[in-house]
């Protein structure tokens, strides 16, 4: 149903690498997407994947400061400079290195960066960007009509897919494993079931709404798209909600009183009215469908 769909998505869906040396020492890589919305760069994608970026800066700047003010310390009473360390402790999962692949090798970097956390949408432009032959840019939804529950969506990301880093302590540099890329891109369909409705908008104030569809999204899904079997683009994939079904069954090797809370796993992501109004506020320039 969606294989069409899927060639024309895979197109503008983009990996968010994110590669972390911590001060223990310890290396990861966190996966992400994002949607290029047009050849001059433009993306659009979740504001808590933006929001990533900024903790490790925070992170990075406190573990420096507190490195410089320990060297500072200098030869001071040794009881008066453990009361001064003790103020001065740094969180091994502070970073001392970490970088952000945008699925282009050189120089880009994330600039002009628009935030709507109320609806956990970001857009920004990245610099350095150079748009492939022959690539296509999204349709997005044209949000007036045509939103009918029961509609077969498909959201796509990076989830279960593992990257260990490498780094470079002399250059300074994180290197991806060969086999670890590209990462795979992985579909998941659901039908769409609702609208949330945080804030319905008005005077001139953007609407605040969420699509929801019947499968969750998963982890390295954030900021991928949500995309209708003409590969049209409906939302930008958010987050997962877990309903509470209300019957809790006991398990078969469970301990006494032991109950099973039973959950139906959802996925949200940004409405089309919102997701297009955000667009349209920041400038960018992207296309809407016919229906």
């Amino acid at each position: 149903m969606f294989a069409d769909a899927y060639k024309i998505a895979r197109d503008f869906t983009a990996p968010l690498v994110t590669s972390v040396l911590r001060h223990d020492g310890s290396l990861s890589a966190t996966l992400a997407a994002f949607v290029v919305v047009n050849p001059d760069g433009w993306i659009v994608t979740a504001n808590h994947v933006v929001n990533g970026l900024a903790s490790l800066i925070a992170a990075k700047k406190a573990r420096d400061e507190r490195l410089a003010a320990l060297s500072e310390l200098g030869d001071i009473p040794n009881k008066l400079r453990k009361k001064r360390e003790r103020k001065l402790v740094i969180d091994p999962e502070w970073p001392e290195d970490w970088s952000a692949w945008w699925g282009r090798d050189g120089a880009v970097q994330l600039m002009d960066v628009y935030q709507f956390p109320a609806a956990d949408l970001a857009v920004g432009r990245l610099d350095g960007f150079t748009t492939q032959a022959g690539q296509q840019y999204p349709v997005f939804k044209e949000p007036s009509s045509g939103i009918d529950p029961g509609t077969s969506l498909c959201r796509l990301g990076y989830p279960l897919h593992a990257m260990t880093p490498e780094y470079d302590a002399a250059a300074g540099r994180f290197t991806l494993p060969e086999n670890q890329t590209p990462p795979p891109l992985f579909p998941i369909e659901g039908i769409y079931t609702r609208s949330l409705v945080a804030d319905p908008g008005g005077d001139d104030r953007l609407p605040i709404m969420f699509l929801e569809t019947s499968s969750p999204g998963l982890m390295g899904q954030s900021g991928g798209p949500i995309f209708d079997t003409a590969g049209t683009v409906w939302a930008i994939q958010s987050g997962t909600i877990h309903h509470e079904l209300g019957f809790q069954p006991k398990p078969r090797a469970g301990k006494k009183g032991e109950v099973a809370h039973q959950f139906l796993n959802v996925g949200i992501g940004a409405h089309p009215a919102t997701l297009t109004g955000f667009l349209s506020q920041c400038g960018v320039d992207f296309q809407t469908s016919d229906y």
